[in-house]
């Protein structure tokens, strides 16, 4: 009997622990979301790496992630742009969010591997890419699968007006967020390598008055906490 009991109260521990994560990994706070001309991080974590890109062209970046680099860039503006990944470990809230308002000019999903997600490696892994068309030009958000990574959730539709910090989409478990922000005067990114960042709150980049695009700033959007 002692032995049986023992058995049951490690079981109903583990079932404890085991709720407790999920119930820890699937949890969705609400944020303070920014107004004003700025950009926000699409996700929480750290950041893995800041690397520029020209869309279009090919880019001199380490043997393994190079050839989708330049496939992903090729719908984007011809111009540079900065390259953002982010790692989300287990214990991050695993929400993503619009970094910028604008519209979904279309969401495509890439078959690839599931490595983990605490690398630039991650980038030749399952794929779902947001091109969005916002008042500064074309942006990216990937989500990427993570090792024990199967399945990717993202909401948006082709058409759809989208607001800085709307929540749009959610990866289970350890993956990586990246995005793509034009490089451009006027536009100033302010995180670095290393960085921690929460999702629709942490500024990533700041604009000018004439957002960089030689005119007027839109009005701040309506934010969605």
């Amino acid at each position: 009997m002692f032995w049986i009991g023992l058995f049951l109260a490690g079981g109903l521990v583990l079932i404890v622990l085991l709720g407790s994560f999920f119930i820890q990994f699937n949890r969705d706070p609400e944020r303070t979301i920014p107004t004003g001309p700025v950009i926000v991080a699409p996700a929480d974590g750290k950041v893995l790496d800041v690397v520029e890109v020209q869309a279009g062209t090919p880019v001199d970046l380490p043997k393994g992630w190079l050839g989708r680099v330049k496939a992903m860039t090729t719908d984007l503006d011809a111009e540079p742009y900065y390259l953002v990944p982010i790692f989300m470990n287990p214990f991050n809230v695993h929400v993503q969010r619009i970094p910028f308002p604008g519209r979904v000019i279309q969401v495509r999903r890439w078959p690839g591997k599931f490595l983990m997600a605490d690398s630039l490696d991650a980038l030749e892994n399952a794929t779902v890419e947001t091109l969005l068309e916002t008042p500064v030009g074309k942006m990216k958000v990937l989500q990427t699968a993570g090792l024990l990574v199967r399945h990717i959730r993202n909401y948006l539709v082709a058409g759809q007006t989208v607001h800085r910090g709307e929540r749009f989409g959610m990866i289970d478990f350890g993956s990586q967020v990246t995005i793509l922000i034009p490089k451009k005067p006027g536009l100033e990114l302010v995180i670095r390598k290393g960085d921690t960042v929460r999702g629709g709150e942490t500024v990533f980049a700041t604009l000018l008055s004439d957002g960089g695009k030689g005119g007027a700033h839109p009005s701040p959007d309506t934010t969605t906490p």
